[in-house]
């Protein structure tokens, strides 16, 4: 059915609407929104009343981004439509920057309804201030982290909130002036890594954000690489090299501006040297019996099929059967010499052993089944 105000607003919507977003948790939100500034020459406040669908997801105390400014929703009202809701929105004019006791640094965007009792001089620095000043926010995550006794800068002037308390989607915050610290505060940024790495090889940068001595758990890293065409990093500090030469990585501490860098060498990767094992011998591979000893001889040759010189190491694999009746006569640089013992037992003829040969290094290694058979 066709609904006459539903078809009003949609036509103004389209017609005047502005973007915001919102944020449930980390995830933004855009909606489309009606603006009406509320005009009052005796404020210095930036007021708004904003007109949106009712299933826009804002409720009161939420912040909301417009452009590059923010704003508290301080109500909710109905016109008793099924339409669209409107609130009333003050606009954001301070931030309380602190550091809990587990290290997680707070950015809390406010409205302070009472910094028109500031004096103030050009700089923008607050010369005398008395009282308390009430602040609010959207009660989320963050502000449910605030605690009494924090203590921050604003406008010039330190700050100490001394009582907080939460209704209806908004938190209220009550702050008064305390002394400024003597102590200076300083931010360290450090990132981690190896120095070299080989072509196609993958590794996690880390970094370790600081204000004066307190590690800040949740730092916001952008990451970045002098030459993207030598190697990438994502996010997460996850490094990617791509080809050889020397790349400077980046580590910038977006809320403070403070980067650290780390260069790093990358190399082409090494083909291995490939080498083949090779065990000669006269006749066919048996020993018989009583014989006179047999001489194996090992080779090394490299991808080419050149010879090469590499050191031997010779084992035997036998039988319990066979153990002390398979022989080693000699063995010098690159033979070893068998034979089977005169006394062997008949019940070892038809048997067979492994004889293995690899190099020193265990670059290459190759085995040869001997038989063992009677003398007649």
């Amino acid at each position: 059915m066709y609904d006459v105000l539903e078809s009003q607003f949609s036509d103004t919507l389209n017609r005047e609407g502005k973007t915001v977003t919102i944020y449930n948790g980390n995830a933004p939100v855009t909606l489309p929104c009606l603006f009406r500034k509320n005009s009052d020459r005796n404020k210095t406040s930036d007021k708004r009343t904003i007109y949106y669908p009712i299933d826009a997801g804002i409720q009161q105390g939420k912040l909301i981004q417009y452009n590059n400014d923010y704003y508290i929703s301080i109500n909710q009202e109905t016109s008793e439509n099924h339409v669209y809701y409107h609130s009333d929105l003050e606009k954001v004019n301070s931030v309380i920057n602190v550091v809990t006791e587990t290290g997680y640094e707070l950015f809390v965007k406010c409205h302070a309804y009472d910094w028109q009792s500031v004096s103030l001089i050009s700089s923008a620095l607050a010369t005398t201030i008395d009282g308390t000043i009430e602040l609010i926010t959207e009660d989320n995550e963050q502000s449910r982290k605030l605690a009494v006794n924090n203590v921050f800068v604003a406008l010039g002037a330190t700050w100490q909130i001394f009582s907080i308390y939460y209704k209806s989607g908004i938190c209220y915050i009550f702050v008064k002036r305390t002394a400024n610290s003597s102590t200076q505060t300083t931010y360290s940024l450090d990132a981690s890594g190896n120095v070299s790495y080989k072509v196609d090889d993958t590794a996690t940068f880390t970094t370790l954000a600081k204000i004066n001595d307190t590690t800040i758990v949740n730092p916001t890293i952008l990451w970045e690489t002098s030459d993207t065409s030598k190697a990438t990093i994502s996010n997460q500090g996850v490094l990617t090299c791509i080809s050889a030469g020397t790349v400077t990585i980046t580590a910038k501490w977006v809320e403070h501006n403070i980067t650290a860098v780390k260069e790093v060498v990358i190399d082409e990767v090494t083909p291995p040297i490939q080498y083949t094992a090779s065990i000669t011998y006269s006749g066919d591979p048996v020993l018989k019996i009583g014989q006179a000893s047999k001489t194996f001889t090992a080779a090394f040759k490299d991808i080419n099929n050149q010879p090469v010189t590499l050191t031997p190491v010779w084992s035997l694999d036998l039988s319990t059967a066979q153990t002390g009746y398979v022989l080693t006569t000699s063995q010098a640089d690159n033979y070893i010499k068998l034979k089977m013992d005169a006394t062997s037992p008949s019940s070892l003829i038809g048997t067979s052993f492994k004889l293995n040969l690899r190099d020193s290094n265990s670059l290459c290694s190759t085995s040869l089944t001997i038989s063992i058979m009677s003398l007649g």
